[in-house]
């Protein structure tokens, strides 16, 4: 708990919202919070989701006092995070001079994937955090690439953000940046199971199919397709880093991320199928049957009797017996 006792002891804003420094985890908006001022909605959004998670941890371990502690935190936490909410999102950041940034029509960042995936995931406010994604992908998704924010930080942008600012526009993090875009496929398959366990059967599809469509944009294997695999230039077993969206859109720049990868495999059974791994046993979801996109999950289970591990045991058995 010593770094998360850290963050909320020492490292919060005035607006209750965590200090950003030199960048959160997009490390190319460092000129926010270069002066100790500036916050990250975002970082608070994730902070929030690890404090859930820790809750029941802390109650087993230190006791129910303990827990409440932190309980309150988070509290203080959301009711912060709360007043950042305009119109149809949640700011990014407030800049160390006081600029909200995330502001639609600023012209300056307006909105990204992570704040939109992580206000889902995160379970601050439900209808909220649908209005942000829908709004997100409205924006951010293409014909084939999904970008990681919008517009595209410029040099000459009042406040400055950060080394981003040099990237030419639809390169790295002013283009596709696949790991966080990733957070996208997760935020859909948590607004299906919302939706279905709501009883609203369309909107939970709506979203089953969006997880498996938002993952094949980013995931290499249709991008090496007959029809793409001129412009991506990659390989179907290698997850790039990152994709062009403005001039070759869907070129990868640089190819075998294992950051982006190992995302991409978990979003392929977690996002889209909906599987989870609990206390190291498989659990699948129950909308199983249902298609996601056009993809149809077919559950294949051998039977434990047919492995050799079940024969040598057996063969043990009778031996005993004889």
């Amino acid at each position: 708990m010593t770094s998360i006792d850290l963050v909320l002891d020492k490292k919060m804003g005035k607006h209750g919202i965590p200090l950003i420094g030199t960048g959160d985890w997009n490390d190319g908006l460092d000129e926010i919070g270069s002066e100790g001022r500036g916050e990250s909605i975002w970082l608070g959004l994730f902070l929030d989701c690890i404090l859930k998670s820790f809750l029941p941890i802390i109650e087993a371990k230190e006791g129910a006092a303990r827990k409440e502690r932190y309980a309150l935190k988070m509290k203080v936490l959301e009711e912060a995070l709360e007043k950042t909410w305009r119109n149809d999102r949640y700011l990014r950041a407030i800049h160390d001079d006081g600029t909200e940034i995330g502001v639609k029509g600023s012209g300056v960042w307006e909105i990204d994937a992570l704040t939109a995936a992580w206000a889902v995931i995160s379970g601050i406010n439900f209808e909220r955090g649908a209005v942000i994604f829908d709004e997100a992908l409205r924006v951010l998704e293409k014909d084939n690439v999904v970008l990681l924010g919008w517009p595209a930080l410029r040099e000459d942008t009042t406040p400055y953000l950060g080394r981003s600012s040099h990237y030419p526009e639809g390169v790295r993090e002013n283009g596709m940046y696949c790991h966080g875009d990733q957070w996208l496929v997760m935020a859909a398959r948590v607004l299906a199971e919302q939706y279905a366990a709501r009883g609203d059967k369309a909107n939970a599809q709506k979203y089953r199919d969006a997880a498996f469509r938002l993952w094949n944009k980013i995931a290499p294997t249709l991008h090496c397709t007959p029809k793409e695999i001129e412009i991506y230039g990659g390989q179907p077993n290698k997850q790039s880093a990152d994709m062009l969206t403005t001039y070759d859109q869907g070129r990868m720049i640089w190819n075998g991320y294992t950051g982006a990868a190992a995302w991409m495999l978990r979003e392929a059974f977690e996002g889209v199928i909906g599987a989870r791994l609990e206390k190291g046993k498989l659990k699948l979801p129950d909308d199983l049957k249902d298609l996601r996109g056009g993809l149809a999950v077919q559950r294949v289970a051998r039977d434990p009797a047919s492995s050799p591990l079940s024969a040598r045991a057996s063969k043990a058995s009778v031996s005993e017996k004889s």
